[in-house]
């Protein structure tokens, strides 16, 4: 009879054993975790101006905004600000701002 501590140590070993294996590099989880960053500094900083589905309330809608402008532009709207666009480079990080205009330009 096998004991519930036995048990769980295989199961955490079988565990370790495929995480080690994946095949998701280590580039394509940065990716994923700096789109989930950038989707939480969405909602915390912009959705009071773009709306949650990025339609847009007092900005411009977004949901295709990839396709307007790149990522670097998208860098300088954010960073200094354009139009109705308040600069946010004292507000977010230059991390938090990369992250989004990843995520940003990748809507199209």
């Amino acid at each position: 009879m096998i004991t519930k501590s036995i048990r769980a140590i295989a199961l955490l070993v079988i565990a370790s054993t495929i995480t080690g294996c994946s095949s998701v590099s280590e580039q394509e989880q940065n990716a994923v975790s700096g789109t989930s960053d950038a989707e939480t500094i969405y909602k915390q900083k912009c959705v009071s101006c773009h709306a949650i589905d990025l339609q847009g309330r007092v900005g411009p809608n977004l949901q295709k905004v990839g396709a307007k402008y790149t990522q670097e532009e998208l860098l300088g709207i954010m960073s200094k600000g354009k139009g109705g666009m308040p600069s946010f480079e004292k507000r977010l990080s230059e991390e938090q701002i990369d992250a989004l205009a990843v995520w940003l330009a990748s809507k199209r």
